[in-house]
């Protein structure tokens, strides 16, 4: 009878410690920096550049300069958050995954 009871017991806590998780995802502009130089005549526009994860301008930069050999900034740059937070019965864990977007650009 105790070993039953003593399962019994060591499943309910189980069940309730696993039982309670859940996950809330959402997504979320974070920044935008939308300027372009004044002069047009100053550059080329070469293309739309992304980076998604830990990153940061320098990131977005390597990635235009891979896509484009030619490109000396990336301008007009959104930054998006997408936001993981997964609930426990005692804790919640919150992750964040970022997305930037720009313009590269080649100076004249």
């Amino acid at each position: 009878m105790k070993k039953s009871l003593s399962i019994l017991i060591t499943v309910a806590i189980l069940s309730l410690l696993i039982g309670c998780t859940t996950s809330n995802t959402s997504s979320r502009p974070l920044a935008a920096y939308s300027i372009f130089p004044a002069d047009s005549s100053t550059y080329t526009i070469l293309g739309e550049v992304y980076a998604e994860g830990e990153v940061g301008y320098l990131d977005l930069l390597d990635e235009a300069r891979a896509v484009y050999p030619g490109c000396d900034d990336v301008v007009n740059i959104k930054v998006d958050v997408q936001s993981t937070t997964v609930f426990s019965f005692f804790t919640s864990v919150s992750t964040n995954y970022y997305v930037m977007s720009g313009i590269a650009i080649s100076y004249k």
